[in-house]
């Protein structure tokens, strides 16, 4: 069963860093595409 959490905070955590990076992506475009 440990595993199993440990593999759920892997898993949240990768989808955290996929959102933070998204927003960064699309911020830059913005930033980008108005300058």
């Amino acid at each position: 069963m440990n595993w199993l959490k440990q593999l759920g905070a892997n898993i949240y955590l990768f989808i955290l860093l996929g959102l933070i990076f998204l927003l960064l992506l699309m911020g830059g475009i913005k930033v980008f595409g108005s300058g």
